[in-house]
């Protein structure tokens, strides 16, 4: 391809994003915009999803939801305004992208508007390989949280965290713990590639307000927060680990980050006994140096 030709191409796909983010509301379609750009449909939209490393599709319904977020925190309007001026026909279909895509419902972020929102994926796995990596954490400052924590020894996704997690989730039932959308994370205190599987430790824990009663395996406990570089993951849990790696390799060291001597953190966004493991949202909470 000549030099003239991959001008030509990124004019059109400098043009499409411009357009998109300026326009939210408007007719998005693929057919429309591509006339607007004077171009092919079938090949704009090749051009756009090798360019973007996302489908056209997935782009403007990112950028539509960004959108959103900003009129929220601007308490421009209510919801189903808000749903219209950014391009959905209702604002069901807008409360479930929402909650899709944040995992939070529109209502919910509007009580809590400073609420810290990822509206992107930096690392969407395939069968194959990743589909598309695209490092650009979101930087957020947590604070201390309570937690109820069950503690796993043993190799990380292994038998005995699904145990584990079964365990966890029981008790919550029990105690009342499960809200409308309960916050369940694990803490990781160990380096799989320098400590036997077998003795790798973890907290597997759900969030809580209030006091719990302890068990034998059910601890009550305060997990640190503070500055973490938040990289939210699409995908199996069995292809994590691609993450892991793209993270280190291609963000702390290439930038020099300095990282803080504090446990890595996993947030489950998306996650149930009917979700497709393709579609499963984690959040890597990497903790980082003030």
């Amino acid at each position: 391809m000549s030099e003239r030709t991959k001008s030509y191409y990124q004019q059109k796909v400098d043009w499409f994003s411009s357009y998109v983010r300026q326009n939210p509301g408007a007719d998005l379609s693929i057919a429309t915009l591509a006339s607007r750009a004077a171009i092919s449909p079938f090949h704009f939209h090749r051009i756009l999803r090798a360019a973007l490393g996302e489908s056209p599709g997935s782009y403007i319904n990112r950028h539509r939801l960004e959108a959103a977020v900003g009129l929220i925190r601007q308490a421009t309007g209510n919801l189903s305004d808000v749903a219209i001026e950014v391009g959905f026909s209702d604002v069901s279909a807008f409360s479930k992208a929402f909650t899709k895509q944040f995992g939070i419902a529109p209502s919910e972020f509007r009580q809590n508007p400073a609420m810290e929102l990822n509206a992107r994926f930096d690392y969407i796995a395939g069968e194959k390989g990743p589909e598309a990596v695209a490092l650009h954490p979101k930087a957020v400052v947590m604070k201390n949280t309570l937690v109820v924590a069950r503690r796993v020894t043993g190799e990380y996704g292994g038998q005995a965290t699904l145990t584990g997690w079964d365990e966890l989730e029981k008790y919550a039932a029990r105690h009342g713990l499960l809200t409308w959308r309960p916050q369940f994370f694990s803490v990781y205190y160990d380096d799989p590639d320098e400590m036997p599987p077998d003795q790798c430790r973890s907290d597997l824990c759900i969030a809580t307000k209030r006091a719990a009663p302890e068990t034998d395996t059910m601890r009550q406990r305060v997990v640190e927060g503070g500055s973490f570089a938040v990289f939210r993951y699409k995908g199996s849990f069995d292809k994590l680990p691609g993450l892991y790696q793209a993270i280190y390799r291609d963000w702390v060291l290439p930038n020099n980050i300095v990282t803080a001597n504090r446990p890595i953190l996993e947030k489950y966004i998306r996650y149930s006994a009917t979700t497709n493991p393709a579609d499963y949202v984690t959040d890597i909470y990497l903790p980082v140096a003030q």
